[in-house]
């Protein structure tokens, strides 16, 4: 395989609002730690995979478009050779407007800097293509926990031990011919969202990346997140969630990163270079939708969330569906990956992997359209299934039956 990195810094250069919070109203603070966006290039004989990594909350669907277009005539990328993932860093800034702005709110000056930024990052990295060897490693992390709890008829935000986690740690290794590390994919599943600060920085799986690039000099670690939707750091104070800083995820990195040095230091598998690329769109259907007239009426609600929600539901004219983007790549037999833009729960990591041990699952890539949970969880309810859909600016909420829609898909 030829295997081409690169990095650069995408800290905005004035303050603006961070994503991911409705209760950070006002422009960040001051800069903690820079954020980045990271590429890796893959090109074997079959096909060349571009990933394009942000320390951000998610690629906005409507930006990555945009990005591609701009990345096919500057540079002639096919469409679906592109992969835009994130961390799902709550700490760094919006890419898009297509959510309430409690939610995600982006400046244009800055999407218009970081489209630069991408387009610079993507030609180094095709610029510096050498001969890889691709070993994969998997191992365990267990900083995470299950963060749907059942409380009488309602179901609450809380650390719930007694639902298992998926600890699941897998590293891709880059080695050039001299054996040296030139990149690493990290792949877990676990929110970052350690810090509630208004300060910028990329959370604990940026920070982790940083202690790799130097455990490796000369290397450019990424981050793929997991189906992490119903996963939270283990981040606990008696029976909640316990609210953390950036002093926190440093030490929370530092543990992460710790946990991927001993993954690597244990054998690993080599990966097959045999390359094969599938992209789907899904349509999930919306259930409890209101009507025009209803939505009209809403924008008269004395509650701001209820009256942005519904602007932006008649905004987009009111769908019955929303589009979920799934690709599928596999490498061999050692190793697929299925890619999902939306913020999955993990039991469709572990259905995967019941399927083919050697798979693995990316949230939050090539777009946003909110949680998608499992059947059981709907009908549970919670902020998830249900209380995310205003924010995510959703006509109505996912009936039970999405989850095998998409596992079809997923089989297909």
């Amino acid at each position: 395989m030829l295997f081409g990195t690169s990095k650069k810094i995408i800290t905005p250069s004035a303050p603006l609002r961070l994503a991911g919070y409705a209760s950070r109203k006002e422009c960040f603070q001051k800069v903690e730690e820079d954020i980045y966006v990271r590429v890796h290039v893959q090109r074997t004989a079959e096909a060349q995979l571009v990933f394009i990594y942000g320390d951000l909350l998610w690629w906005n669907t409507q930006f990555t478009d945009i990005a591609r277009v701009r990345l096919k005539k500057e540079l002639g990328l096919d469409w679906d050779s592109l992969f835009f993932v994130a961390s799902h860093n709550h700490s760094g800034p919006g890419t898009g407007n297509s959510f309430i702005p409690q939610l995600e709110q982006a400046e244009e000056g800055y999407r218009d800097s970081l489209l630069e930024k991408i387009v610079e990052a993507v030609k180094e990295a095709l610029e510096d293509l050498d001969e890889v060897t691709v070993w994969r490693f998997d191992g365990n992390s267990e900083l995470n926990v299950f963060r749907r709890m059942k409380l009488g008829n309602r179901i609450e935000m809380r650390p719930n031990f007694q639902t298992p986690s998926d600890t699941h740690l897998t590293i891709l290794g880059f080695l050039n011919a001299d054996g040296d590390m030139k990149g690493l994919v990290v792949h877990y599943p676990c929110h970052a969202n350690l810090s509630g600060q208004n300060v910028l920085h990329p959370d604990y799986p940026g920070i982790a990346l940083g202690f790799l690039d130097q455990a490796y000099p000369g290397s450019v670690s990424m981050f793929w997140q997991g189906c992490t939707g119903d996963l939270r750091p283990r981040n606990v104070l008696g029976n909640h969630f316990a609210e953390g800083d950036y002093e926190k995820a440093k030490l929370f990195a530092a543990d992460f990163a710790e946990d991927c040095k001993r993954t690597l230091s244990q054998s690993g598998r080599k990966i097959s270079e045999k390359l094969s690329v599938h992209s789907r769109e899904l349509l999930l259907p919306l259930e409890n939708r209101k009507t025009d007239e209803e939505l009209r009426e809403c924008l008269t609600s004395h509650d701001e969330i209820q009256r942005n929600w519904a602007g932006k539901v008649l905004e987009k004219g009111n769908p019955a569906f929303e589009k979920l983007r799934m690709k599928h790549v596999k490498y061999g037999e050692e190793l697929e990956v299925y890619f999902f833009g939306a913020e999955m729960s993990q039991e469709y990591a572990l259905w995967a992997r019941q399927q083919n041990p050697a798979a693995v699952c990316t949230a939050y890539t090539d777009g946003m359209t909110g949680y998608i949970c499992t059947a059981r969880q709907i009908s549970e309810g919670g902020y998830e299934p249900k209380d995310s859909a205003r924010y995510f600016a959703l006509g109505g909420t996912f009936p039970p039956e999405v989850e095998e829609l998409i596992k079809d898909k997923m089989k297909a």
